[in-house]
């Protein structure tokens, strides 16, 4: 399986070389080093810049800030409002709304989404 995903990586990197701004490769490159390597998030947003409907970009920058801590809560809250803009009914959004504010113990707002 590592080298299949080693596999996958150098091909997302070959593609950015032919086209820098392709960004599901941008976004599958950097999903594996998100939370180890910092250049991966800029990625990410990079991607979210290029291409701004693509929702599961919002959904895992979201996500990876909620987990690095507090402060960084208010940030993922606004990109997932952002993304319910662009996609209301789309269920990973809500789903990630839903464990930030359960993980708050914001009982309420999580069974909303």
């Amino acid at each position: 399986l590592l080298h299949v995903c080693a596999k996958s990586l150098l091909l997302y990197s070959k593609c950015l070389e032919l086209d820098p701004n392709h960004h599901f490769a941008l976004m599958n490159r950097a999903m594996p080093s998100l939370g180890t390597d910092p250049a991966a998030l800029q990625e990410l947003r990079r991607a979210m810049k290029i291409h701004p409907t693509e929702i599961s970009v919002y959904r895992w920058v979201a996500a990876h800030l909620a987990e690095e801590g507090p402060q960084f809560v208010p940030q993922a809250l606004q990109l997932l409002e952002q993304a319910t803009k662009i996609a209301p009914s789309n269920y990973e959004v809500h789903f990630v709304f839903g464990q930030i504010y359960l993980r708050q113990n914001n009982y309420d707002a999580s069974l909303e989404h």
